[in-house]
């Protein structure tokens, strides 16, 4: 039973996707009962996490200070810098980066003691997306931090005038927890497949279905995973094959 969750530009949707390997699958009203409680974790996710990320992203898109920064005003990078710093704290983000129409991030926030300004990120598609004026959700294995997180993207405009992208990456504890609450095995998948967040760890990385050449290609060429070698689990058959046993 497939339900999705959040659907953005570039192909980012998400999709909540529940395994139920019990004979009880094949059952109508069990079919009901998981279709239910997926539709509840999935509005859970979207009301508590998703939402929030974008809005924020939103509103950093039109600050002022970061306008400044972006146009080139001088003592606006100082100014800028808290005002992403606090929204970092506000947020619990992970990191919150600016980027300048280069890809070249301008300011950024610290991720274990690291800073991304002066890194470039011109090829992901959350900053393409955004540079063009759309809002981005993006599930990424970052590059640099080698960590799984989810990234929102704004574009930054004065007067409509697109100066620049915004970009937070949130972790996916939350995620992970909130799927823990499900008790038969349950993912959180990228259009394309891709498991990327599980209450089975064993999970992460494999596809719910074999990837075609073009579709492999592709993803080895977006970096949307970094260099994790992505493979499926289903059968050749369409079927899911797990302890053993297929379903």
């Amino acid at each position: 039973i497939v339900n999705g969750v959040l659907a953005a530009a570039v192909a980012a949707a998400i999709i909540i996707l529940a395994l139920y390997m019990s004979q009880m699958f094949r059952a109508e009203n069990a079919r009901i009962f998981y279709d239910v409680m997926a539709d509840s974790i999935s509005e859970k996710i979207d009301s508590r996490y998703f939402a929030r990320y974008k809005s924020a992203a939103a509103s950093l898109g039109g600050n002022g200070h970061i306008v400044n920064l972006l146009n080139g005003i001088e003592t606006s990078e100082e100014n800028a810098d808290v005002v992403i710093n606090t929204f970092g704290e506000s947020l619990g983000a992970e990191i919150i980066y600016i980027m300048d129409l280069n890809g070249e991030v301008v300011s950024s926030t610290a991720f274990d003691g690291i800073s991304l300004k002066g890194k470039n990120y011109f090829f992901r598609p959350y900053f393409k997306g955004a540079a063009a004026g759309e809002n981005i959700v993006y599930p990424v294995l970052g590059v640099t931090t080698d960590k799984r997180g989810i990234y929102f993207s704004s574009p930054a405009a004065d007067n409509g005038k697109i100066l620049g992208v915004i970009v937070i990456k949130a972790g996916v504890s939350h995620i992970d927890e909130t799927l823990e609450e499900i008790t038969a095995p349950s993912a959180l998948i990228s259009p394309q497949g891709v498991i990327f967040s599980s209450n089975r760890q064993e999970l992460l990385f494999r596809t719910v279905y074999p990837l075609g050449t073009e579709e492999r290609e592709a993803l080895k060429k977006s970096r949307q995973f970094s260099d994790v070698e992505i493979s499926p689990f289903a059968s050749d058959r369409g079927r899911i094959k797990m302890d053993g046993a297929y379903f």
